[in-house]
């Protein structure tokens, strides 16, 4: 069957438009925020299908196995891509060596062995985590040329606020600095050497979102515990994995949130359930 062209929501193609716009302007770090739900994805495969009709080699980095299988499943459909023109680097999987577009973990990666050759693009997703105190995702970014300017980078995230309050961009989309606090108390411009990303080429917030009627409206309903979490430790802003999944991963907390639930007619609904670790 013929692979019928993608059809981008008006926000996605504002998307591209802006990324591109900033690439031309000689950008080389650009970053660009949709919320979640908003088609992320689609976007990122659809500036990779850009790039790869510039015959630019692509690497689209990400943190976790599940996001990267998404990754590679939308890249290969919206760029049309066969065979060994798109691969894996994770773990003992391995992208061919003449693959168009590389989907790489960030742990693989970053060890020096895995390195595959040149690209001209890399893409980050969830790109929020690029100014994390570990050095993986600067080592990728040093040893592919990010940090020197010959390869351009590329992020995406629905999270541009670090709890580490480091900046990810040093320019708005008006291209004017963006003001930050210094230690001192004094509110400077961001300077664009020391952020991970020059420019921020395009945000839609999820307030639009909803205006706009591309999210469904939030309803929240708390359900009160006795959990506790004053013992778990923080990492780089986020709780540590396994001391918040051994805080929370409780039959009393469960059944609670299971009764709520119930209570609120979710049986009835289509559900999405998050949880601290993978079970």
């Amino acid at each position: 069957m013929k692979p019928q062209p993608i059809t981008y929501r008006p926000y996605q193609i504002d998307t591209l438009n802006a990324v591109w716009d900033c690439i031309e302007d000689g950008f080389t770090r650009i970053i660009f925020l949709l919320p979640t739900g908003t088609g992320k994805t689609v976007a990122f495969a659809g500036l990779t299908k850009t790039l790869l009709d510039a015959d630019k080699r692509v690497l689209c980095l990400a943190h976790r196995r599940e996001i990267l299988i998404q990754m590679q499943d939308a890249i290969t459909k919206i760029c049309y891509l066969r065979g060994n023109e798109i691969g894996t680097e994770m773990a003992e999987e391995r992208a061919p060596i003449r693959a168009r577009v590389v989907c790489g973990s960030v742990q693989t990666m970053a060890r020096a062995k895995r390195y595959i050759g040149e690209f001209d693009c890399i893409i980050t997703d969830e790109c929020h985590h690029a100014v994390a105190l570990n050095k993986s995702y600067q080592s990728i970014y040093d040893r592919y040329g990010v940090i020197s300017g010959t390869c351009l980078h590329i992020g995406c995230t629905a999270t541009a606020k670090r709890a580490d309050k480091r900046s990810l961009y040093a320019l708005g989309t008006d291209r004017e600095p963006v003001m930050l606090k210094s230690n001192s108390g004094e509110v400077v411009p961001a300077d664009t050497s020391q952020s991970a990303f020059q420019v921020l080429a395009y945000e839609m917030t999820m307030v639009e979102a909803l205006d706009h009627g591309w999210l469904v409206p939030i309803i929240a309903q708390r359900v009160y515990t006795d959990t506790d979490l004053s013992n778990v430790k923080v990492v780089h802003g986020d709780f540590a994995q396994k001391e918040l999944s051994k805080a929370v991963n409780n039959a009393e907390r469960t059944n609670a949130i299971i009764a709520a639930w119930k209570e609120s007619d979710g049986p009835n609904r289509p559900t999405l359930a998050f949880f601290a670790d993978v079970y």
